[in-house]
């Protein structure tokens, strides 16, 4: 537990459904890229994106505190075995 891997953020493996948010997210950013030059369907593009942000944001959210919920059981479970 104490080598560095539990607890480090930069190792929660991303679920999937974090990479589908994340390839929407992409996908909505390029496009909204694309369309500001054309400057048409901006205000209902710029929404999607945003939208998709939030809900891949939430799904980052519960990622972390799930790894941290499991850090901290884990911890307790060590301190009561000593």
């Amino acid at each position: 537990m104490y080598n560095g891997e539990k607890g480090n953020s930069e190792h929660i493996k991303l679920t999937k459904e974090f990479l589908e948010l994340l390839s929407k997210f992409v996908e909505y950013e390029k496009e909204l890229k694309e369309k500001l030059s054309a400057n048409y369907e901006l205000s209902e593009l710029l929404i999607k994106t945003s939208d998709s942000m939030g809900e891949m944001h939430s799904e980052l959210l519960t990622m972390h505190f799930e790894e941290g919920f499991k850090l901290g059981f884990r911890m307790g479970l060590e301190i009561t075995q000593e």
